[in-house]
């Protein structure tokens, strides 16, 4: 337990730190446009993650209760759904790049970076159902560093793509540098050619969980966007001069 304190306080000691360098870096180099695009994907991913419908919880619990082996064929289920879900993205994601706009390109990506983080977390739940939630912390700062240090990377390539893409891409990397990682801590325990159950075993197991979490989710991207919409650009400008200032 006091590990998994401390890995929570590094955890969002260093999403703090990370987001606060993030701001500055991109109000310097592109001013207030290049911050709203960032923060526009990030609200998308937020918002893909409500699909998630209580199941890392579900899972957990589950895990502890009953162990791996009675829930190893819904999780199965569930991460070839979202397999199959990842290749049809995909497809539209290509698509995007010949007949879509800069806007939604970006959004796809955004979206396919949130669909890794989804399956990610479904792995890491073997771990938390073992009492080992810290690994999903752990996996948290990794993909926050991957994709901030992707962002920064990727911004001084003379690319032809525009920054909200280049920010796509970005998270993509970070989504998959998560899901990797919970790749690599879970492979030795769970075998993903198994059986898989039914979908009715899938919705069965989120029951008493979905609603509560699908209220929890919402509510972070639905104020990030409520808050852009109804104080837009002064109070922007105050947080980038704020968050400028820290690193000047």
């Amino acid at each position: 337990m006091r590990f998994t304190r401390i890995v929570v306080m590094l955890t969002f000691s260093s999403n703090a730190v990370i987001n606060v360098f993030l701001i500055g870096f991109f109000a310097r180099i592109g001013g207030i446009e290049l911050v709203g695009h960032w923060a526009l994907l990030g609200a998308v991913m937020l918002a893909v993650m409500i699909l998630d419908f209580g199941a890392v919880n579900a899972l957990t619990y589950r895990i502890a209760k009953d162990g791996l082996d009675c829930v190893a064929p819904i999780l199965r289920k569930m991460l070839r759904l979202a397999a199959l879900f990842g290749v049809g993205m995909g497809i539209v994601v290509v698509g995007a790049f010949q007949l879509a706009g800069e806007i939604i390109q970006g959004v796809l990506l955004a979206s396919s970076a949130a669909l890794f983080q989804l399956t990610s977390s479904w792995l890491i739940a073997i771990r938390m159902g073992r009492q080992q939630h810290y690994w999903f912390n752990i996996k948290t700062i990794i993909r926050v560093v991957v994709q901030a240090l992707a962002a920064i990377a990727l911004l001084q390539l003379d690319s032809p793509y525009p920054a909200i893409v280049l920010f796509g891409i970005a998270l993509v990397l970070g989504g998959m540098a998560e899901l990797l990682m919970a790749f690599i801590l879970t492979f030795r325990v769970f075998n993903l050619s198994g059986t898989g159950a039914s979908f009715a075993s899938v919705r069965k197991l989120r029951a008493g969980f979905s609603v509560t979490d699908i209220g929890l989710r919402a509510y972070q991207p639905l104020s990030q966007l409520l808050a852009a919409q109804l104080l837009g650009r002064l109070l922007l400008e105050f947080l980038l001069l704020r968050y400028a200032s820290l690193l000047s």
